[in-house]
């Protein structure tokens, strides 16, 4: 399908067609040590077209679990159909996730990571809602959290901050 612009140019590949986000300033938070979980990060998109791609980005300003390591994982979900996407394919009894953060920090509970993650996901094939949803799973007892440390110390130090996460997906034409 070709999308004509405003200035007479029109392309049938490799524009973007429209821009979706979901920001995120509060603590978001699952259990941990009960495998990948939904998290309330997420973000719908309606494809123009089903041969449309779609680019996810999924930046987190922190990520914090009760231990060493956090999973996560972009599950796709179009009409109540589910897929998991940018996830390792090959066998064995892993779990498949997107990506990986060190969810301690480097030197106790007061510190933790940011992540970002990108996935072009040309298999949606869909023009009904398509849903992004991340999912997460800590190492340990205890809860993961976006967007604060473990220890969530009030204090005014750099380590004890706040942060801000985003989804953010792009339709682009094919």
């Amino acid at each position: 399908m070709a999308i004509y612009y405003g200035d007479g140019s029109n392309s049938t590949a490799g524009r973007l067609v429209q821009v979706v986000t979901n920001q995120f300033t509060t603590v978001v938070s699952v259990a941990s040590n009960s495998g990948l979980l939904n998290t309330d990060i997420n973000a719908d998109i309606t494809p123009k077209d089903s041969s449309h791609k779609i680019l996810v980005i999924v930046s987190l300003g922190r990520v914090s679990g009760p231990s060493n390591s956090v999973a996560a994982r972009i599950r796709r979900t179009i009409s109540g159909s589910t897929a998991d996407i940018g996830v390792h394919t090959g066998s064995g009894n892993w779990q498949q996730a997107s990506f990986q953060n060190y969810g301690k920090g480097p030197v106790n509970d007061d510190h933790a990571d940011g992540q970002t993650f990108m996935w072009l996901d040309s298999t949606h094939g869909s023009t009904s809602t398509v849903n992004y949803r991340l999912q997460l799973h800590g190492q340990g007892s205890g809860t993961v959290y976006v967007n604060r440390t473990q220890g969530a110390n009030d204090t005014n130090e750099p380590y004890a901050h706040r942060t801000a996460s985003s989804i953010i997906l792009q339709e682009i034409s094919a």
